[in-house]
């Protein structure tokens, strides 16, 4: 069961009351007064000689969407990964977007003559100095010789402080920031970097959109050679083949009559194709394309046409209104011409379509003219099985089936990609700030008072705030929310030279001893005792060096000496070490009865100088408990309490290992040891906060190695009153 406070006493050290602390404020107040005037002063004439910095920001969001698929041309949309949204913003501060955007708003000058933000206080400083000549080298912008027609690297790196791009928490949206002296210069290279990078994203898309059509192209040629090939050679077949047809149709006139009609309708759609591919080829040598042609304008075609007058509207706009030499009028230029080249490969792609599909309407009525004088004019040739001539027809109606199907996926990808966009979109654009980032008046005095009053109360209690370890049960008591069920006093001179857990042994009625017989009482109360069974009690530290194994040792030997069936488990498998402190051989323990490579009777250990029985770690000399054995332990804490009164467990350091966390579940009581002037209040805190993390049953706290000697300098409100007050009860 676990004891806590439900009113924690104060933090380390006794604090001095209110009159104290009024008293302290009233000696020191000149101190406090002056120092918190002189920082607001100073943060105040600061934040005037500052030059003032504004920060705009941008925002773009990236909706990547590829192609893929089993032949790389089926579109997915992707959504972007972390390390995707890192390369991105790695690409919106790289020296080529720096570059591009540098050159575009003509930023070398004011790259060049920036000066740096403490240009004017330093310069203020120096004319307070009589004689003072010039800032000291270093501290004045040397002007760089940039190569012609491209930023120099300091300017790049100079652009790039003061560019920044971060995401926006756990979305796809990825801020762009820039910082100048003039908060629309901000705004404008914001947006700029904005555009830019969308720009950059567009053009990406288009030459992958390249790369697509030319697969696509590939693709169609040899699908169509394909095809050829198998209907010429079924051709081949049939004409070989032509006795064998005349003497299945007999005298069957229909079916020569049918052959005609099919050889009149090939011939006639030839004709008619050719004269489409011709009229086509007219209007595109006379630059009126598709529609000057008057054929029917497909989805993509049309679709791009729509994109080139918009863009010719955009351009006429900002030519209009800045001039032809502006970078936005070029840069449409430069997307109108990639729109020009596009225009152009989708009606080459249709002048391609209708000379194949001529050519195919060609080969059929060639191959029905042949077929048809085949069997006119001979009554006999050759004859082909009727399975390889089946076969043949398979295969040219296979192929012509796949060349269909992969003219219609062919359109539509080139649809997709006539309405290619950029992956990336400006959701909000830069604004120019009303008031700077830096520095703001108000907030730099408010800081400078504030670093002022600081630095006087640290100068004040500077001493007081020094020491964080634990000295008092109140104090431990407030750090770990339990009750300080034991203070241990330090053993004196005599004692030292004696074996520290043969104390409770040689001096039963000491002050050591009654600190263990308070511990005794804590951990064996009444309270939630297991009906049938002993208990079973973990003693641990936020660290090692806390006196832990002395005072598990003493506390088991002193409750066998007293009557009472114990056991102590060296728990501290990494460092087992009660063994050689008892002066036992080593031997198989609980590493070994975990892995099932001993029995409790085979590790079980007497005490030479007690009844006390101990289970040592492990034979071997260090190990570690494994996170899966948590149950196979429970088991053998529950066995031991089966037939003893006490099971002491010295466990590892909480905060070292995780093995105590393991054996806090597996017992019914824990003891967390503090040692005296040493152990810090935020460490032994966080060991009790990660014990109850886990659910380990928190008895108490002990506070060891207690000096009684200086006890008294910081208070006397637990059991070293008794210790020091009442020394008659106590033999040493």
């Amino acid at each position: 069961m676990t004891q806590e406070r439900a009113q924690p006493g104060r933090a380390v050290g006794a604090e001095p009351g209110i009159a104290d602390q009024v008293r302290v404020l009233r000696r020191h107040w000149p101190v406090l007064v002056g120092m918190t005037a002189l920082g607001v002063a100073a943060a105040g004439l600061a934040a005037r000689l500052i030059e003032p910095v504004y920060v705009a920001r941008a925002e773009v969001i990236y909706e990547p969407v590829t192609f893929g698929g089993p032949d790389g041309l089926d579109q997915i949309a992707a959504p972007p990964e972390s390390g995707t949204l890192d390369s991105q913003i790695r690409q919106i501060a790289s020296r080529a977007m720096a570059r591009e955007v540098i050159q575009r708003l003509d930023l070398g000058p004011e790259l060049e003559g920036r000066p740096g933000p403490m240009a004017r206080p330093i310069a203020w400083l120096a004319g307070l100095v009589p004689g003072a000549g010039p800032a000291p080298e270093g501290l004045v912008e040397v002007p760089i010789d940039a190569p012609p027609g491209e930023p120099s690297p300091r300017l790049l790196d100079r652009f790039l402080d003061r560019l920044e791009g971060s995401r926006e928490g756990k979305s796809h949206v990825v801020a762009i920031t820039w910082e100048a002296n003039d908060p629309r210069r901000a705004a404008e290279v914001a947006n700029e970097v904005a555009h830019a990078f969308v720009t950059a994203r567009l053009a990406q898309k288009l030459e992958a959109a390249g790369r697509i059509e030319e697969r696509l192209a590939l693709r169609r040629s040899q699908l169509r050679d394909a095809l050829l090939n198998a209907e010429a050679r079924l051709e081949q077949a049939r004409a070989a083949a032509r006795p064998t047809l005349v003497a299945a149709l007999g005298s069957g006139e229909d079916q020569l009559n049918a052959l005609s009609r099919d050889l009149v309708e090939a011939r006639i759609e030839a004709q008619t194709r050719e004269v489409r591919s011709e009229r086509l080829k007219d209007a595109a040598r006379r630059g009126q394309g598709l529609l000057g042609a008057g054929e029917d304008q497909p989805s993509p075609y049309q679709a791009l046409l729509a994109l080139d007058a918009a863009a010719a509207r955009e351009e006429a706009e900002l030519q209009a209104q800045y001039g032809e030499r502006h970078p936005r009028v070029v840069d449409l230029r430069s997307r109108r011409k990639e729109l020009a080249r596009k225009l152009a490969s989708a009606e080459g792609q249709m002048l391609q379509k209708l000379d194949m599909e001529a050519e195919m309407a060609r080969v059929r009525a060639d191959g029905l003219a042949r077929q048809l004088e085949a069997i006119k004019g001979e009554a006999a040739g050759m004859a082909t099985s009727r399975q390889e001539l089946a076969a043949l027809e398979e295969e040219a109606r296979n192929r012509r089936q796949a060349h269909d199907a992969f003219e219609l996926k062919a359109q539509e990808i080139s649809q997709r990609l006539a309405g290619q966009a950029p992956d990336a979109r400006i959701v909000s654009e830069a604004v120019p700030p009303a008031a700077p980032a830096f520095p703001k008046p108000g907030t730099f005095m408010s800081v400078g008072g504030s670093v002022g009053l600081l630095l006087a109360g640290l100068f004040v209690w500077f001493t007081e705030a020094r020491d964080r370890s634990v000295r008092t049960a109140s104090a431990l008591e407030g750090v770990t929310g339990l009750v300080t069920v034991a203070m241990v006093p330090q053993l004196v001179r005599k004692a030292e030279r004696l074996r520290p857990h043969d104390v409770a042994l040689d001096q039963p009625l000491g002050r050591y001893s009654e600190a263990l017989r308070d511990m005794l009482a804590a951990v064996t109360g009444p309270f939630d005792r297991p009906e049938g069974r002993g208990i079973a009690v973990l003693v641990t530290s936020a660290v090692p060096d806390e006196g832990k194994t002395t005072t598990a040792i003493s506390l088991a030997r002193l409750a066998a000496a007293e009557g009472l069936k114990v056991v102590l488990i060296d728990g501290d498998l990494r460092h087992p070490s009660v063994l050689g402190r008892l002066g036992l051989p080593p031997g198989p323990g609980l590493q070994e009865i975990l892995a099932g490579k001993a029995t409790l009777e085979q590790a079980l250990r007497t005490d030479s100088r007690s009844p006390l029985q101990i289970l040592p770690g492990s034979a071997a000399a260090r190990a570690a408990l494994a996170s899966q054995s948590g149950e196979r332990l429970r088991q053998v804490v529950q066995s031991l309490t089966r037939d003893v009164d006490l099971v002491v467990v010295d466990a590892a350091p909480a905060l070292a290992v995780a093995d105590t966390r393991l054996l806090a579940r597996a017992v019914d009581r824990v003891l967390l040891l503090a040692r005296w002037g040493q152990t810090s209040d935020w460490l032994i805190g966080r060991a009790a906060a990660e014990l109850r993390e886990v659910g380990a049953p928190l008895t108490g706290a002990v506070l060891t190695a207690v000096d009684l000697s200086r006890q008294p300098l910081y208070g006397l409100d637990d059991r070293t009153f008794a210790y020091l007050k009442h020394a008659r009860y106590y033999a040493a």
